[in-house]
């Protein structure tokens, strides 16, 4: 039987990963870590209301088997300075993963991104998972934490040897509980692009196979990093037009003004720095899938699809 120690537990993830631990009957326990409750029950969660940056998470996590993380700030909102927003990220992430180094769990599964790669302008076409992170030598701070933190977890792994450690990458990820839905499939079915958004490559996967790739990263042994994105990128407008919404070209400049403005009023969390990227990043899920654990279910527009299809109706 396993114990799980699940950071952000009250999460829009952690939403779909919940019910597959709750029915395995090999998961006897569920410490879930956040500042809210989550919104659904389930009998083997037991929550803990408590910041990932706290101390004395060590005693919290004696016991457990796993440690999954999934506490971050993604997007952004006004109110939350940069700087908090690093320490939670950053140390945050640090502290837990330290603590329940130390509590003697045997694995940790974290979650990472495709961001930590960095979407630069010489990225190659394909990015494998030893392909260089490059995350730190962008102005993106998603990118800048996420590869940060997979430097630390680098040391870790050299302090605790025996440690395993799993980093899951996942793209932008799809689902009617997911922030990327909320922000991309519009209640009107309409899709802005600018002539760069034309070209740009892209790559969602859908929320049911990232809580699958957890949950195979959980149940077995998988060492390492493993990107879990859907096969098939496509750019967005080609994606959105496909799942039947009108796409209507204006100058890239004129998008980002827009989710400025919305960001900074409090509308979105998504700032302005989400839409401003310089290149691609797009990436193999071949290791994954020679797990003979984890096949996507979804493509990249399929997801795009279902989701657009779950919120709107259509």
């Amino acid at each position: 039987m396993t114990n799980i120690a699940l950071t952000g537990c009250a999460s829009r993830f952690a939403k779909v990963l919940l019910p597959l631990l709750q029915q395995d009957p090999e998961v006897e326990r569920i410490i879930g870590i956040d500042l809210l409750p989550p919104a659904d029950t389930f009998d083997k969660l037991q929550f803990v209301q408590q910041d990932i940056r706290d101390a004395g998470l060590k005693e919290l996590f004696m016991g457990c088997d796993t440690l999954v993380h999934l506490a971050f700030i993604v997007t952004r909102p006004q109110r939350i300075p940069l700087a908090e927003a690093a320490d939670i990220n950053l140390a945050g992430t640090w502290n837990v993963c330290q603590a329940a180094a130390e509590a003697g769990a045997r694995k940790l599964v974290v979650s990472s991104s495709i961001a930590a790669y960095g979407s630069l302008l010489d990225n190659p076409p394909l990015l494998v998972e030893d392909s260089p992170l490059r995350g730190l030598y962008t102005t993106f701070y998603y990118s800048q934490h996420k590869h940060a933190n997979e430097i630390w977890l680098d040391g870790l792994q050299y302090a605790f040897p025996r440690l395993i450690i799993s980093r899951l990458r996942p793209c932008i990820v799809m689902g009617p509980h997911q922030s990327g839905a909320e922000n991309l499939v519009t209640p009107n079915r309409v899709h802005f692009t600018s002539a760069q958004g034309r070209h740009s490559l892209i790559q969602f996967v859908h929320e049911d196979d990232l809580a699958s790739a957890f949950y195979v990263t959980i149940r077995h042994d998988l060492p390492g990093a493993y990107n879990v994105v859907g096969d098939g990128p496509d750019t967005l407008p080609n994606i959105a037009q496909t799942a039947g919404f009108q796409v209507i070209e204006v100058p890239q400049e004129i998008i980002v003004e827009e989710v400025r403005k919305s960001w900074e009023a409090g509308q979105t969390s998504t700032g302005p720095e989400w839409v401003t990227g310089e290149g691609s990043v797009i990436c193999s899920n071949e290791k994954l899938k020679a797990t003979g654990y984890w096949n996507p279910r979804y493509t990249t527009t399929e997801a795009f699809v279902a989701t657009a299809a779950a919120l709107t109706g259509v």
